[in-house]
């Protein structure tokens, strides 16, 4: 199994790439012992992140990324995929990988993937505009404009994907009980490590005066609105099935 985690920086993303890495998805190679987020320790696959931000022409800061078109057509990039692909599937066993900056490259991973899975993180975007704003010192407007950029694109993804083959993940509702966790087990269909802690769930979505205006002028700006894109990705995400585990892909069935 390859399992691809998508969603924006602060979203969840590093938890659910934990999780499938200790149940066994290898997300990551060479694990510190101190692995924790606050340790600056994210389950990022370093290949993946560098190749992402030679195709994203650089380090952008995640709240630049916005204007940001993927060089799809450089074949140096391409061919580094390819290599890390093959080099992943030599090894043999499930394997994956997360970077927030997949969200703006995917197009370009996913012709040269294996057939795979995609697990599409979102959290609440009022929760990702008040971390920025408050621990990084970013203005609502440009907090949710990145966090509609980087969803409308999770949102095409999940959507483009073939049947059973992508599951919309809140983060908020996997923090608040224990059937989010149980869908992702089941999309899966292997058990997982329950890794949540309570404390790790910083800066809860609040409305403010700020966070009304630029929802409303992130979408006068030629962005989905906030708001909206939330809702659909969590109309989406309800109306999903979760009782049996997914079929198998065609590299599984084969």
């Amino acid at each position: 199994m390859i399992a691809v985690v998508l969603g924006m920086h602060k979203s969840g993303t590093t938890l659910v790439a934990e999780i499938l890495h200790r149940g066994g998805i290898t997300m990551v190679e060479g694990v510190p012992e101190r692995s924790d987020y606050d340790e600056r320790f994210y389950f990022e696959r370093a290949e993946a992140v560098a190749i992402n931000k030679a195709l994203l022409g650089g380090d952008a800061y995640s709240l630049d990324t916005v204007h940001l078109r993927p060089r799809g057509d450089d074949a140096t990039l391409r061919h580094r995929i390819a290599s890390l692909v093959a080099r992943l599937e030599a090894a043999g066993g499930d394997w994956g990988f997360k970077d927030p900056r997949t969200c703006l490259t995917w197009p370009i991973w996913r012709e040269l993937l294996p057939p795979h899975r995609l697990v599409c993180v979102y959290r609440h975007p009022l929760a990702v505009e008040r971390h920025y704003r408050l621990r990084n010192r970013q203005s609502s407007f440009r907090a949710l404009r990145a966090w509609s950029a980087y969803n409308a694109r999770v949102l095409d993804a999940h959507q483009a994907a073939p049947a059973g083959e992508s599951l919309l993940v809140s983060y908020d509702a996997l923090m608040e009980d224990d059937r989010e966790i149980e869908r992702l087990r089941t999309f899966l269909g292997r058990p997982l490590p329950d890794l949540r802690r309570a404390e790790k769930q910083r800066y809860p979505a609040r409305p403010t005066a700020s966070a009304r205006v630029a929802d409303l002028a992130v979408l006068l700006s030629g962005w989905p609105r906030p708001s909206s894109l939330h809702r659909r990705l969590e109309h989406l995400r309800a109306r999903q099935p979760t009782a049996s585990p997914c079929a198998p892909t065609a590299r599984e069935s084969g």
